[in-house]
């Protein structure tokens, strides 16, 4: 009997996937209902699973989030770079953060997550790091004083 569905179902696999994207649509809300309780109630299985699956599919996740050969271009960039952060120039010891531009939505380097963090909170601003740089040059050179004269 189960041998026999499996056969239907693999035969008739456009219609399957029609009929349960319906039956998605119709039962929305009660199914995201059912899979937040289920999360809930077994939040570090679910956790595991999201994990696993990241890991297992993390390429088709960057082509999804970032367009169609994101992933290709974040592979290559890590070899342009080879294997290191594209600002701090430090090898890469995790996976690294793909940066993009979020106004433009074009890609750009791979980069450390610190790094990332660092741009993100700067807001892609050119003159807010340019700023940060001569802030962080005057206190190198006033320092320097300050300590030569003691």
């Amino acid at each position: 009997m189960i041998r026999n569905i499996k056969t239907w179902v693999d035969a008739n696999r456009d219609k399957v996937r029609k009929n349960n994207r319906a039956h998605y649509a119709r039962n929305k809300k009660s199914i995201a209902r059912k899979t937040d309780a289920y999360r809930r109630k077994n939040i570090s299985k679910a956790r595991e699973n999201y994990r696993r699956y990241y890991a297992a599919n993390r390429h088709k996740i960057r082509d999804w989030r970032y367009g169609t050969g994101a992933n290709e271009h974040y592979v290559t960039q890590i070899k342009i770079q080879k294997h290191k952060c594209a600002i701090c120039r430090k090898p890469f010891k995790v996976t690294p953060d793909f940066d993009h531009d979020h106004l433009r939505n074009q890609w750009r380097g791979v980069l450390c997550h610190s790094c990332n963090k660092a741009l993100g909170l700067f807001t892609d601003n050119v003159r807010t790091v340019q700023r940060a740089v001569e802030y962080l040059r005057f206190w190198r050179k006033h320092v320097r004083r300050l300590s030569s004269k003691r």
